[in-house]
């Protein structure tokens, strides 16, 4: 579902996972992924970002043990050979997806 661009960063995010924190949810980071629990999620179209071949949509959600906490994350998506595919996220007061991967492979390339 990932675009081949973003496919191959989070392929090279994986291998190096292992050596280095890579993920938030890393325990080395001192994270845990996810609350678990059911999840409501809306759907919405940024028209103002969309075109033939590029995409974006609005994804809030909120978990039904935190009703008041809302996370709106914006989706990238690109159209492809093979159909619509994930180029991006971002979630609200956060960096891309792609960014933090990016970033932090750098991280540890550089650590060795």
């Amino acid at each position: 579902m990932l675009s081949p661009g973003l496919a191959r960063i989070v392929h090279e995010a994986v291998a190096l996972s292992p050596r280095c924190p890579i993920y938030d949810g890393d325990p080395r980071l001192g994270g845990a992924q996810g609350a678990g629990g059911p999840t409501r999620m809306r759907y919405a179209s940024d028209i103002r970002q969309d075109s033939t071949d590029r995409r974006t949509i609005i994804v809030t959600a909120g978990q039904a043990e935190a009703p008041d906490a809302v996370s709106r994350t914006r989706v990238a998506l690109i159209r492809t050979p093979a159909g619509w595919r994930i180029d991006d996220l971002v979630a609200e007061g956060m960096n891309s997806y792609n960014a933090a991967l990016q970033a932090a492979i750098t991280r540890c390339r550089r650590r060795g």
